[in-house]
């Protein structure tokens, strides 16, 4: 049942079709590699990593693909959350 939507192929089209668009963006990517441990300065990356961990335990090998896409979305969320503040 958590399966359905990526077994659909509009919705394994259209994530192709984003993940290569994206793959053209010029667009700063936020890193994995921790600093520390606190939460201050790696907010993307605890959401990154809670996000993936959720979609692994109700996808399993079918949250690959949306893995991927989170990181890209995470990544422009926060380059625009950014822009905002400065």
């Amino acid at each position: 049942p958590a399966d359905i939507l990526t077994r659909s192929a509009w919705f394994i089209s259209l994530l192709s079709l984003f993940l290569a668009v994206m793959m053209l963006v010029n667009l700063r990517m936020f890193s994995l590699k921790l600093s520390h441990m606190r939460w201050s300065g790696n907010e993307e990356r605890y959401i990154f990593a809670a996000t993936s961990l959720l979609m692994i335990i109700i996808l399993r090998v079918a949250a690959a693909p949306l893995i991927m896409a989170a990181y890209i979305v995470i990544s422009v969320v926060f380059v625009l959350i950014r822009r905002r503040k400065a």
